[in-house]
């Protein structure tokens, strides 16, 4: 779907057709609900996200100004929803900066093929803070620009790049950590 059919659709939810909002959950569902997934880890508390995401979603539709694109906007909501829910629940992450750091110059996912490789890194993602994990997936999965994070995280770009680089480091940490264990 291009922009101008969303802005579209989104004219028609603002008039009072509450039924063209099912388009655009519809074209959305699949990517609010992987975000939720993505940081809770949990397809409960995924399934609960995505449905908060969307209701807040259709209740502030009068506040997307189309200043930046609608799966951002909603990308946005549905991250801010998970931090939230997840702040609730107060969910157990290992606290990585008591993890020694790794002085191995090979790098530790080389060791691997590429299922465990998959493997482990799911794994290692799960032990990071929920913000380190979404910063790490949406740019190195979701292959997301900077500036795209800095709009959905409501964070600057310089800081955006920094937790982005301590977040891998942990990442790599963890990693290092795990495949001792192994």
């Amino acid at each position: 779907m291009d922009t101008a059919e969303i802005l579209h659709i989104i004219s028609r939810i603002r008039s009072g057709d509450t039924d063209a909002f099912r388009v655009l959950v519809r074209q959305y569902k699949e990517m609010v609900f992987g975000l939720a997934l993505k940081m809770t880890r949990q397809r409960e508390d995924a399934e609960e996200i995505a449905q908060d995401t969307f209701l807040k979603a259709f209740k502030g539709i009068q506040r997307f100004k189309g200043q930046s694109k609608f799966s951002t906007w909603l990308y946005q909501i549905g991250y801010f929803t998970a931090i939230n829910h997840l702040r609730k629940k107060k969910l157990q992450v290992i606290e990585i900066d008591d993890i020694p750091v790794a002085d191995e110059s090979e790098s530790v996912l080389e060791k691997l093929n590429n299922d465990d490789q998959k493997i482990m890194i799911d794994k290692a993602l799960g032990l990071l803070k929920p913000d380190e994990r979404a910063l790490v997936t949406f740019f190195y999965l979701d292959e997301m620009s900077m500036e795209e994070i800095a709009k959905i995280t409501e964070l600057t770009l310089s800081n955006v790049k920094v937790k982005i680089h301590r977040s891998r480091k942990k990442l790599h940490d963890v990693l290092v950590c795990l495949m001792k264990k192994n």
